[in-house]
């Protein structure tokens, strides 16, 4: 967030963005989980790493599949979640050289409604949000952390904002494509070697989601008002 001067400090309250969540079950969570892997052809031990989003250069799905190529790992596989366009079908040139750098441990979705995002991200073991542009919001992050999933981030714009900072993997953005890439891949394996500690870490990923619930955004929204005292 832009740092505010000590003169306007106090005066300055900050009210993130939220989502609706529907709240899903451990007997519900398992029935998606084994569904959507059975859907895609990922079998009960493949490890897995999920983008959500449009596909779009900014987004670093380019380095992302870049990065996982780089990945020494067993049974890996990385799912694209999303197409190039809201409720598109369509390619274009940026998906076909995504495309031509992708391995048969990669697998496209294509576009997903809404509605069953929460479902198919049951489905995954890490959720990795690479974006080399400056999100004003990394509402992909709280999706995954709400379906109880470890997330990689690049530090780019919001998304640390809306990243639990305990057991998650924030990676420095660099103009260095290369190196970038390379930290990338880095946290994604490091990530694997965590494995067996994952459990409280995803625990915490969905209490720390619940800041960003339409209630939650409420009431700031009432409590900001009220402490204003009416100069608003």
């Amino acid at each position: 967030m832009t740092e505010i001067d000590n003169e306007f400090e106090n005066k300055v309250t900050t009210i993130y963005n939220s989502i609706d969540f529907s709240q899903i079950n451990e007997k519900e969570y398992l029935e998606y989980r084994n569904s959507y892997r059975e859907k895609y052809g990922i079998k009960k031990d493949d490890f897995v790493f999920a983008y959500s989003g449009r596909i779009s250069q900014e987004k670093g799905v380019y380095e992302l599949i870049k990065a996982f190529n780089k990945v020494d790992i067993p049974n890996k596989k990385l799912v694209i979640i999303g197409g190039i366009w809201y409720n598109s079908k369509k390619k274009n040139s940026y998906l076909e050289s995504l495309e031509k750098i992708s391995k048969d441990d990669v697998i496209y979705t294509g576009y997903i409604e809404h509605k069953n995002i929460q479902k198919i991200l049951c489905s995954v073991d890490i959720g990795v949000v690479p974006s080399i542009c400056n999100e004003a919001a990394g509402l992909s992050v709280v999706e995954f952390m709400n379906t109880e999933n470890v997330v990689v981030a690049s530090n780019m714009g919001g998304i640390s904002e809306y990243l639990n900072k305990e057991g998650n993997y924030l990676v420095e953005y660099t103009d260095n494509n290369d190196e970038f890439v390379n930290n990338l891949a880095l946290a994604m394996e490091n990530s694997y070697r965590d494995r067996e500690n994952m459990t409280e870490m995803k625990k915490n990923n969905y209490e720390f989601s619940k800041k960003f619930t339409p209630e939650e955004n409420y009431r700031k929204i009432i409590e900001c008002l009220e402490s204003s005292d009416g100069k608003i």
